[in-house]
């Protein structure tokens, strides 16, 4: 089952023996400020938690948070931060898409802005493909929102979900800690319910691997919300504009 965004934190603080500084932690996390704040006051008024002095501001957990916290399983990542697993999982779309010999590429896109709740996907592939008797070309959009493995929860596939409105295909790739899929099952049923596909991620001696654990559901977005969409990507990345004139 999931972690509440409570047992997130107090999960990031266990792992950095007790406590953080505040621009340290909303980076493990990766969490917006809003949400962050939010969390941070529902720990201290527990008294879970309490803040410390240093540069910035810091939190540290209180001898209740420590035993309450006792129950958390260490999960680690092999990543200090979600955007080094950006371009891991960029390499691997792309040693796929030249097995396949696809006419595809794949972008990051995390820093793109678009307006409205959970709008921007972290990774994008875009393949196109010409079909010569018919004279025509397909654009394919696919979504990737990516977590780190000591950092996620149910909302994590809520925001893949809600990228299926401007992309073909839409996945929640969670890094885990090896190939185990145990303590998914909620997650598993809820990319199942919305159509979102399931990937994990997970470092071996020799590397990182990625597996599918569930194909995302392919859908057609309206040409509106597609055109809106890739026009804003288009905007941020100058790579994407020039793969689509070069094959589209």
């Amino acid at each position: 089952m999931p972690r509440s965004d409570k047992d997130n934190m107090l999960s990031a603080l266990v792992n950095s023996n007790g406590q953080l500084s505040y621009s340290r932690l909303i980076e493990v996390l990766d969490w917006d400020e809003d949400k962050f704040k939010s969390v941070l006051n529902q720990i201290i008024n527990e008294e879970l938690a309490e803040k410390y002095r240093c540069r910035g501001g810091g939190v540290r957990l209180t001898e209740s948070g420590l035993s309450s916290s006792a129950r958390l399983k260490k999960i680690k990542s092999a990543v200090a931060a979600e955007i080094e697993l950006y371009p891991i999982l960029i390499d691997l779309l792309k040693e796929d898409a030249e097995f396949e010999e696809e006419n595809s590429d794949v972008f990051d896109i995390s820093r793109m802005r678009m307006s409205g709740l959970w709008q921007n996907p972290d990774v994008l592939k875009i393949t196109v493909t010409d079909y010569s008797v018919l004279k025509k070309k397909i654009i394919h959009v696919t979504s990737f929102e990516v977590k780190k493995a000591d950092s996620w929860g149910i909302n994590s596939v809520f925001e893949a979900a809600s990228h299926s409105r401007f992309v073909n295909d839409s996945y929640f790739v969670l890094e885990r800690e090896n190939e185990e899929i145990s303590g998914l099952e909620e997650a598993i049923d809820a990319c199942r319910y919305f159509g979102v596909g399931l990937m994990i991620m997970f470092k071996s001696d020799e590397g990182f691997y990625k597996k599918v654990i569930l194909e995302a559901d392919t859908k057609q977005p309206k040409d509106d919300y597609l055109e809106n969409f890739l026009t804003g990507a288009i905007q941020h990345d100058d790579n994407i504009k020039k793969f689509i004139k070069k094959y589209y």
